[in-house]
């Protein structure tokens, strides 16, 4: 799903009906603030910054939130 591409109501029902949310961090897994608290949410990491806001909203639902670097840096 591209939530980008689909009308607020729809991403706000997926989310409502979501127990596992995974997709690339950023201000588009911010939609977790439709879901239910005490989901599990999946991002993967494209930086090696972890979105502070996103872990700021992970908080405030008790969402159980789980990180997994997916980038490359070929110069240390």
């Amino acid at each position: 799903v591209y939530p980008e591409l689909e009308k607020l109501e729809t991403v706000i029902s997926l989310m409502k009906g979501a127990e596992i949310v995974a997709g690339v961090a950023g201000s588009n897994m911010h939609n977790i603030l439709f879901a239910r608290d005490n989901i599990i949410e999946y991002n993967l990491l494209r930086t090696n910054r972890v979105n502070l806001e996103q872990l700021i909203i992970d908080k405030m639902k008790n969402i159980q939130s789980y990180f997994i670097e997916d980038f490359y840096e070929p110069i240390p």
